[in-house]
C-alpha cells in the first residue's frame, strides 16, 4: 500500500527504538509539493548538501546544508526542492524519550534550528550509527543512544517553544484535512467524488477545497490522483498488467489511467513496467 499519510514507525531493534536513514528529495511535479504525512514520533531533519523547503502544517521553512527541522508529533510535514536536497533522518520513537524523562507530548520545540552546537551534536550522531556497520561491539549501541540523548538534551534547554496542555488540540481545519486524506488513501480502488468527501467530512466542498489546498498545496482532486499513481506503481513495479492496475485503482479507463499515470509520475505504466524488468 501507499507509504504515505499517516505513518506507523517500525522500530527494528529494542535497544535503539530509531529510524536512521540518508535520503534526496528532487524537485517533484504538480508545483513541487509532496504528500504530506504525519505520525506520533518526533522526526528530525538535517540538512547536508542542496537546498530545499520544508513545509510543517501551513509554514514553509528554507533547508540548507547544516540546517535542522524538528517535526513535532501530530505535524503534517512534507520536503520540497526546486533542484535536490540532501538530508539525514532521525525518527526517535516517543516511549525511549518518555523512559528518558522527556515528555515529548507535554510541549512543542522551536521548528527551525540553525546552530553550531546542533550541526556537531547530529554530526556525531551520524558518526556513531556509521559505527554500527563496522563494529558489533555492544558499546556502540550504547553510544548512539547517549548522543541521541544529547541532542535532546540541546534541544530540551534551548529550543522549547511551547507548552502544550491537554487542553490544547490541533485546529479544526488540519484535523479535517487529515480525515480527508485517510478517506482518500481508503477509498483509492474507488472513483472518489468531492461531493462524497465533503458529505463525509460534514462541510461544504467549496470549503473543504480551499482549506485542502492551504494546508497540502494541492487540490483534492490532484491528491487522489497522486495516490492512486503511487499505489499503481508498486503494483507495476511487483508485476501487475496495465489492465488490471487500472481497474484495481479505480481509473474509469485505460487511457486515463495513461494520461494520468505520465503526468504525475513521469512516464507511461507500460514503460515502469519495461523499466522494472531491465532493472
Amino acid at each position: 500500500m501507499v507509504n504515505s499519510i499517516y505513518e506507523t514507525h517500525i522500530m527494528k531493534e529494542e535497544l535503539l527504538p530509531f529510524i536512521y536513514h540518508n535520503h534526496i528529495a528532487r524537485k517533484s511535479r504538480d508545483s513541487g509539493i509532496g504528500m504530506p504525512n504525519w505520525h506520533d514520533n518526533i522526526e528530525l531533519l538535517f540538512c547536508v548538501n542542496g537546498k530545499g523547503k520544508v513545509k510543517c502544517d501551513t509554514k514553509f521553512y528554507d533547508f540548507e546544508v547544516g540546517d535542522l527541522v524538528v517535526v513535532n508529533p501530530d505535524t503534517l510535514h512534507t520536503i520540497i526542492s526546486d533542484t535536490e536536497v540532501n538530508y539525514f533522518c532521525l525518527i526517535i520513537d516517543r516511549s525511549f524519550l518518555e523512559l528518558n524523562g522527556i515528555p515529548v507530548n507535554s510541549f512543542r520545540f522551536q521548528e527551525f534550528i540553525r546552530d553550531k552546537n546542533i550541526c556537531e551534536a547530529f554530526k556525531r550522531i551520524d558518526h556513531s550509527f556509521s559505527l554500527k556497520n563496522e563494529n558489533t561491539s555492544f558499546w556502540v549501541n550504547t553510544k548512539i543512544r547517549s548522543e541521541v540523548l544529547n541532542l535532546m538534551v540541546l534541544l530540551c534547554r534551548d529550543y522549547i517553544s511551547a507548552k502544550v496542555s491537554s487542553a490544547d488540540v490541533k485546529s479544526v481545519s488540519c484535523e479535517r484535512v487529515k480525515k480527508v486524506m485517510l478517506y482518500i488513501h481508503d477509498n483509492l480502488s474507488k472513483q472518489i467524488t468531492l461531493d462524497e468527501i465533503s458529505e463525509h467530512i460534514g462541510i461544504s466542498k467549496y470549503h473543504l477545497s480551499r482549506e485542502f489546498k492551504d494546508w497540502t498545496g494541492k487540490t483534492i482532486f490532484d491528491s487522489i490522483n497522486i495516490l492512486k499513481c503511487k499505489e499503481a506503481q508498486e503494483m507495476l513495479i511487483n508485476g501487475a498488467r496495465v489492465s488490471e492496475t487500472a481497474v484495481a485503482c479505480g481509473f474509469e479507463s485505460l487511457s486515463y489511467f495513461s494520461r494520468t499515470f505520465k503526468k504525475h509520475m513521469g512516464l507511461l505504466p507500460s514503460e515502469c513496467l519495461k523499466t522494472t524488468k531491465k532493472g
